[in-house]
């Protein structure tokens, strides 16, 4: 890989920074893992550190890219740094952080298993109170554990590399069986960090919004990581940044 990217990067001129060129950034940033390629019995996680989360090297898994360019951004590239493993500028690297400016807004998503596989969808809502505005695919299965905090109450947490907490309620489903069934829903609160807008190709006529999903870092708390992407119409990415700030942030 290493010897590829250097072939590239005497025609590119570019920064090549774990899987990504610095000039290309949000664009290289809007990949998708292959939902089909994700099953629990398919997935390969590595075992020790290989890119930051935002490269689609922090995984083994195939990936997908769009064809077509971004039409409108909204976000914009501050910096990006890694460290590199050896000396080898193409090579491995044992840490790296980008550092964006863009519309960041809380969100929630929610679950009722103890797993969450990546080949299905995962809903995000503004608060949870509101209907589902659009869904994310996430990068890799998320593993769900029971936590006990100081105060002695259950809440979740759900694993990828790092992990974000997540609150516990009952609500009543009905599941089309002529009653309702009480579940357990495990809700968990993320960031939405909207990227830009660009055409689907084919056809040109027709756009889509792309977002990216985060969560708080465990190992730096003022640092996010990626867990996944959202892609939808530009009509529910509008409403749902409606209420965003623009902010700056780092996710590692």
């Amino acid at each position: 890989m290493s010897g590829i990217a250097k072939l590239f990067q005497r025609k590119l001129h570019d920064r090549y920074v774990a899987g990504l060129w610095a000039n290309d950034f949000l664009e290289g940033m809007l990949w998708e893992r292959d939902r089909f390629a994700m099953s629990p019995s398919s997935v390969i996680m590595p075992t020790s550190y290989c890119a930051p989360s935002w490269s689609w090297a922090s995984g083994l898994s195939p990936v997908s890219y769009y064809q077509s360019k971004m039409v409108s951004t909204f976000t914009v590239l501050v910096n990006v740094e890694c460290t590199l493993a050896g000396t080898d500028l193409t090579g491995r690297v044992r840490a790296g952080g980008a550092t964006l400016y863009g519309p960041l807004i809380e969100a929630w998503v929610w679950t009722l298993q103890n797993d969450v596989d990546s080949s299905q969808k995962v809903y995000l809502h503004l608060n949870r109170d509101s209907p589902a505005i659009c869904d994310f695919t996430i990068d890799c299965p998320l593993a769900i554990e029971e936590v006990v905090d100081s105060d002695r109450q259950v809440q979740w947490k759900i694993r990828r590399i790092e992990s974000f907490e997540i609150e516990s309620s009952k609500c009543n489903i009905d599941f089309g069986f002529g009653e309702n069934t009480s579940v357990e829903i495990r809700w968990a609160r993320v960031y939405c960090l909207h990227i830009g807008i660009r055409y689907v190709d084919p056809p040109r006529s027709f756009r889509e919004s792309w977002a990216l999903v985060l969560s708080r870092s465990e190992a730096d708390p003022e640092s996010f990581v990626r867990l996944g992407i959202s892609n939808g119409t530009t009509r529910d990415h509008k409403d749902f940044f409606r209420g965003a700030k623009n902010k700056t942030i780092k996710i590692i």
